[in-house]
């Protein structure tokens, strides 16, 4: 008998009852399955060569999506959990798997804010006692004020960026 030159004959030898309980659960033949792990081996690299990044702008196109009800009760509950519609994780799902990056939540959000508050309140905490300590005429608190100033600096560096990534992910998943 010929062998047909695009076949793969394998002996899953231990592994053949748990690829096919893995099939079964997944819904997918023992075939299908493997030419999923083929395709993901082979193009993940030309995939994400031709990658182009997110837009929060420009035109947009509507795509209609079929679920069983177990996974749009997935995707209510993932949505849910992060504070977002179904559509807008669905989106988010898009873009985490094209930038290479996860989507901020409504909870990141939150939590992001929070942290920028507390951070500008060490940093005028920094900044009142780097005033209170120039009026020291000592040398170690000429020293210490420098310190207190870098930090100061460094706190506030790190609230303009979280701000800036709050404002971007804001507009991303706001209507226009």
């Amino acid at each position: 008998m010929a062998t047909r030159p695009n076949r793969i004959n394998i002996d899953l030898g231990p592994y053949k009852g748990a690829w096919l309980a893995y099939c079964k659960a997944n819904g997918v033949t023992p075939n299908q399955a493997f030419r999923q792990i083929v395709a993901k081996l082979t193009t993940q690299d030309v995939v994400a060569a031709h990658r182009e990044p997110a837009s929060e702008h420009g035109p947009r196109s509507r795509k209609i999506i079929r679920l069983t009800a177990a996974e749009s009760d997935y995707v209510s509950s993932c949505a849910k959990l992060q504070g977002l519609s179904d559509n807008r994780w669905i989106v988010a799902l898009i873009r985490a798997r094209m930038e290479g990056v996860p989507q901020l939540g409504a909870a990141e959000l939150e939590m992001l804010g929070r942290s920028n508050l507390i951070l500008l309140g060490i940093a005028r905490q920094l900044n009142r006692l780097a005033a209170n300590t120039t009026m020291s005429a000592s040398a170690n608190s000429a020293e210490l004020v420098t310190t207190l100033r870098a930090l100061r600096h460094q706190f506030t560096k790190h609230v303009e960026t979280i701000s800036s990534l709050l404002a971007s992910n804001l507009a991303r998943w706001g209507r226009a």
